[in-house]
C-alpha cells in the first residue's frame, strides 16, 4: 500500500485546505508540488491524471481525485471514519456540507478579486469587495452563539473557511469588523497546521499586494447587508417536509428534483423571489440568509440546495444510489457537486446583471468562463453514462437542473457531444418535465431582456 500523495500548491487556498486535513488527521502523505505560477499544472504528466488540472489532486492508492472539499470529506470518511471533523449524524452532517458550499461560494468571490490583479489588473473593483464582505457577514451571522462553523465542533468546514479566510484577511479584507468571525479565528489557532497556512496565506498576500496600490485594508465604507439569526421552534408532532420553492430558481428545483426522485411527501411553499418574497420578514426568520430553496424538516431548518440534496438521501432513505456510501463513490459525487457549483455561480454571474441591473448583453467573458466548465464536464463524461460514475446520483439531477437553464437561455450546448447524450438519458428520470417546464421560465424571462440570438453567437 502507497501513502497518499498529495499534489499541492502551498500558496493556493484550496489547496491548503487538503493540506490541513492531512495534518490534522496525521495521513502519512507524499506532497508532490506543482507550481501554479510557473504552470506546472498544464505539465503533460498531471494533465493525464487531472484533466481539470488543479490542486490539490490526490492519489490514494489509485484513486485520483481533486476539489478540495470533497478531498477533505473522504480522507475523513476513508481514513478516520466517525470523526467529528465530519460527523456521521446527518443533521450535524448536512450543516457541515452547508457551510462547505459557502466556503465555496466565498472562495469564488475571493478569485474573482485575485484573479485580474493576477493577470495584471492593479485596482478590486468595489462590487467585487461587497460580494466578499456579503458572504463574509453571512458566515459571521451563523457563527453566532456557536464554537465553530458547523456547531460546537470542529469540522472540516472549519478547516476550509480557515483557509480562504486567512488567504483574504492576508490580501487586505477587514475581517476584524466580524466579531464572531475574529473569535472563531482565534480559537482555530491551536489547530495542527494554522501556521503553515498562516504563513502561506501573507505569501499570497505579498503576492497581490505587489501588484496593487493598496495599505492596511480594504475601503471599510461597504458594510456587510445586516442579517438575522433565526431561534427554531421545534414542534412534538411530526409535520411533513416542507420546501420553500420557486420554479424558476436551478437551486430551487434541483431540491425538488431530488424529492421527487426520493418520492417523498411534501408541502411546498412558493417564494416569488421576482417580487422579493424572499424579504418577507416571516421568511427571513427562517432563513436570515433569504434564499430558496429551504427545507423545514419538522423543525430542522436548511437551505443551500446541495446541503438539502444529500440531507434528504442521508435522513430518508439511507444507502440510496442517488448518494453512495462507499467513501471513494460518495467523494466522486461530492466532487462533481462543487462543480455544479462552479457551473452555477458562473452562470448566475453572467445573468445577474441583466435580470437585476438592466443590462442587455451577456459579456464574452462570461460566456467563456461558463462554456470552460461545460467544458470539464464534457471531459468527465467521455465514456461513462452518468457524472460520477455508471449509477444516477445527485450529481446529475444537480447538473441536469443548471444545465437545462444554461439551454434554455440559449447557449449551444449541443457543441458538447458528451453532454447531449447524458442530458438524454436523464430525459425519464422522476421530475425532469417540472425541471425544464420551470427552466423555459427562467429562459423566457431572461431572452426578453436581451437580443439573446445576437448575445449568444458562438
Amino acid at each position: 500500500m502507497a501513502p497518499l500523495k498529495l499534489y499541492h500548491f502551498p500558496v493556493s487556498p484550496p489547496s491548503r485546505v487538503a493540506f490541513l486535513i492531512v495534518k490534522y488527521l496525521k495521513i502519512d502523505a507524499e506532497i508532490v508540488i506543482v507550481d501554479l505560477l510557473n504552470k506546472g499544472q498544464l505539465a503533460p504528466d498531471f494533465v493525464k491524471i487531472n484533466p481539470q488540472h488543479t490542486v490539490p489532486t490526490i492519489d490514494d492508492n489509485g484513486f485520483i481525485l481533486w476539489e478540495s472539499r470533497a478531498i477533505a470529506t473522504y480522507l475523513v470518511s476513508s481514513k478516520a471514519p466517525g470523526n467529528s471533523l465530519y460527523p456521521t449524524d446527518v443533521k450535524k452532517r448536512a450543516v457541515v456540507d452547508a457551510r462547505l458550499f459557502l466556503d465555496q461560494a466565498l472562495q469564488l468571490a475571493a478569485t474573482e478579486v485575485m484573479y485580474p490583479i493576477h493577470m495584471g489588473a492593479t485596482t478590486i473593483p468595489e462590487d467585487k469587495k461587497e460580494k466578499v464582505y456579503k458572504i463574509l457577514g453571512h458566515f459571521n451571522t451563523f457563527l453566532e452563539g456557536k464554537q465553530f462553523a458547523g456547531g460546537n465542533d470542529l469540522t472540516v468546514a472549519d478547516l476550509a473557511l480557515l483557509a480562504t479566510i486567512s488567504s483574504l484577511n492576508a490580501i487586505g479584507a477587514n475581517i476584524k469588523k466580524f466579531k464572531n468571525i475574529s473569535a472563531w479565528y482565534k480559537k482555530l489557532e491551536s489547530v495542527p497546521g494554522f501556521q503553515e497556512n498562516e504563513e502561506q496565506s501573507k505569501n499570497l498576500g505579498m503576492y497581490i499586494k505587489s501588484k496593487v496600490q493598496m495599505t492596511g485594508t480594504w475601503d471599510d465604507s461597504l458594510e456587510a447587508e445586516r442579517l438575522f439569526w433565526c431561534n427554531i421552534k421545534h414542534f412534538g408532532k411530526m409535520a411533513p417536509l416542507k420546501l420553500y420553492h420557486f420554479s424558476a430558481s436551478p437551486p430551487s428545483r434541483f431540491a425538488l428534483l431530488t424529492i421527487r426522485n426520493l418520492k417523498l411527501d411534501v408541502d411546498i411553499v412558493v417564494i416569488n423571489t421576482l417580487n422579493k418574497e424572499q424579504f418577507a420578514p416571516e421568511f427571513v426568520k427562517t432563513n436570515p440568509q433569504h434564499t430558496v430553496p429551504t427545507i423545514d424538516d419538522n423543525g430542522f431548518i436548511l437551505w443551500e440546495s446541495r446541503a438539502i440534496a444529500t440531507y434528504l438521501v442521508s435522513n430518508k432513505t439511507p444507502g440510496s444510489s442517488l448518494y453512495p456510501t462507499d467513501v471513494k463513490k460518495r467523494a466522486v459525487v461530492d466532487a462533481r457537486l462543487f462543480l455544479d457549483h462552479e457551473l452555477q455561480m458562473a452562470f448566475l454571474e453572467m445573468l445577474y446583471p441583466i435580470y437585476r441591473l438592466g443590462e442587455t448583453e451577456i459579456l464574452k467573458a462570461q460566456k467563456v468562463k461558463m462554456y470552460k466548465v461545460l467544458g470539464n464536464l464534457n471531459t468527465f463524461l467521455e465514456g461513462q453514462k452518468y457524472v460520477a460514475g455508471s449509477e444516477l446520483t445527485l450529481a446529475d439531477l444537480a447538473l441536469l437542473v443548471t444545465v437545462i437553464s444554461i439551454q434554455e437561455v440559449g447557449a449551444n450546448i449541443k457543441k458538447f457531444n458528451n453532454i447531449t447524450a447524458w442530458l438524454k438519458t436523464l430525459e425519464s428520470v422522476p421530475g425532469a418535465q417540472e425541471n425544464l417546464e420551470g427552466a423555459q421560465f427562467f429562459g423566457n424571462f431572461i431572452k426578453s431582456k436581451i437580443d439573446w440570438k445576437q448575445n449568444w453567437e458562438d
